[in-house]
């Protein structure tokens, strides 16, 4: 069986194709659960393209994801209970099944999803839980906040290679130096 691809003139379509099938899916069998924060509502941002995916961070009233939507059927086989035919008539599931997918050079684990009148994608799950947020900016704001942290930390990793090396080499030009002295 095959993938179902989204379908829209653009990438920014396919989004917003997908927040109202996200929305209709949260109305009609996610409004109400302990795990939804009615406060937070749908919107994505940082859409990118990589290799033959459109990539962006979305964020539903359940879960702050990135998203992958195929521009192509990717070369994975689905998992026969999660073909169209298959998932429709069936309750919705805010995590599919997990599958190793590359996505340009690097190898990603991410979640299949289906959703009716929209088709395949696979998500990375990135903050769940949301009902300490008081709105959409409260998330936001916090996800930025891990950005900004691990940014932080790579730099610092990489101020301490530098560092290093700089040590290195000048301890290896002193040795030179009384060596050939």
């Amino acid at each position: 069986m095959s993938w179902q691809l989204p379908v829209g003139e653009s990438a920014a379509q396919r989004l917003n194709d997908l927040l109202v099938a996200l929305r209709d899916v949260g109305e009609a069998e996610i409004a109400g659960r302990s795990y939804a924060n009615p406060a937070v509502g749908y919107a994505w941002r940082g859409l990118a393209s990589q290799a033959d995916w459109d990539v962006a961070y979305v964020l539903t009233p359940w879960m702050l994801m990135r998203v992958y939507l195929p521009l192509m059927p990717p070369a994975i086989e689905l998992p026969s209970a999660w073909t169209a035919q298959a998932r429709a008539g069936q309750p919705f599931q805010l995590i599919g099944p997990s599958l190793d997918v590359a996505v340009g050079e690097e190898l990603h684990r991410l979640h299949l999803q289906w959703l009716p009148d929209y088709g395949h994608f696979l998500l990375q799950p990135l903050m769940q839980g949301l009902n300490r947020y008081a709105d959409d900016t409260a998330v936001w704001d916090a996800w930025d906040g891990v950005l900004a942290a691990r940014d932080r930390s790579r730099q610092e990793k990489l101020d301490e290679l530098q560092r290093r090396d700089a040590e290195t080499t000048r301890r290896d030009f002193l040795r030179r130096m009384i060596g050939a002295g």
